[in-house]
């Protein structure tokens, strides 16, 4: 049997996912299954590629929030070529050319796009689109990186004690965490019932390995009664773990 980390395929997720977007594109190497065409075939190349082009427009936001303007430009033009109506590609254009300082470029560049829309569909850019274009008449746009809200965590205990196995396993966890983005993602869980002491001890690691929160996510989960059979227990978590990767 083939390990999960062993194909590209999977490889590739686990880095879009821990946001090692430039891993993932190195596992990239051209059309899928080229040359290859059945009805499924077919199917999954166009769902793969339509994957890779959503991974490059989260890349693209990553790095205009980083600064990283004249780095991600080109890569943008040229996707744009391919995508002359994609409307969130075009917008992250005139962010980076006005974040650059090339409003002026950027005006022009929206006037196209608008005629292009209105020519072939008929119709006008969106809200988005047009919320960018308006910031950059009005001068808000700026080279600024957007500010995020801090990962804040609740206030640890002073003098927690009694749990060192539960805290020497979850420290387990973390030094055995792949950072790389290369390897299969790791999801634990802690379970029990309501009340016995599963945040605490999770809490007091998280602070304790403040450097790592960029990298180990941590979200509680629950079922919505307090008596389930393991079944839906299962099924509960499954899928809040599912919409926390989303």
């Amino acid at each position: 049997m083939v390990e999960p980390a062993q194909l590209d395929l999977h490889r590739y997720r686990a880095a879009v996912v821990a946001g090692a977007h430039e891993n993932a594109f190195e596992l990239w190497r051209g059309e899928p299954f080229a040359g290859l065409h059945t009805d499924w075939l077919d199917d999954v190349r166009r769902a793969l590629v339509d994957e890779h082009f959503a991974a490059r427009l989260d890349h693209h936001d990553a790095q205009l929030d980083l600064g990283s303007y004249a780095a991600v430009l080109p890569g943008i033009a040229e996707l744009g070529q391919e995508h002359p109506f994609n409307e969130r590609l075009h917008g992250q254009y005139l962010l980076a050319l006005a974040r650059g300082g090339r409003q002026a470029e950027a005006l022009d560049h929206y006037e196209t796009v608008r005629r292009r829309l209105a020519d072939a569909l008929g119709a006008d850019p969106g809200p988005e689109l047009r919320g960018i274009h308006h910031d950059i008449l009005a001068g808000t746009v700026t080279g600024a990186l957007r500010q995020t809200a801090p990962r804040q965590l609740p206030p640890d205990i002073r003098g927690f004690v009694g749990r060192e196995a539960s805290l020497a396993s979850l420290s387990a966890l973390l030094d055995d965490l792949d950072v790389t983005g290369a390897g299969p993602i790791v999801i634990s869980a802690i379970d029990g019932a309501g009340g016995i002491g599963k945040h605490k001890p999770l809490n007091s690691t998280r602070h304790s390995v403040g450097s790592w929160l960029g990298v180990a996510q941590v979200k509680r989960v629950g079922c919505p009664s307090a008596v389930v059979d393991r079944e839906r227990a299962h099924a509960n978590l499954f899928r809040q773990v599912t919409e926390a990767l989303v």
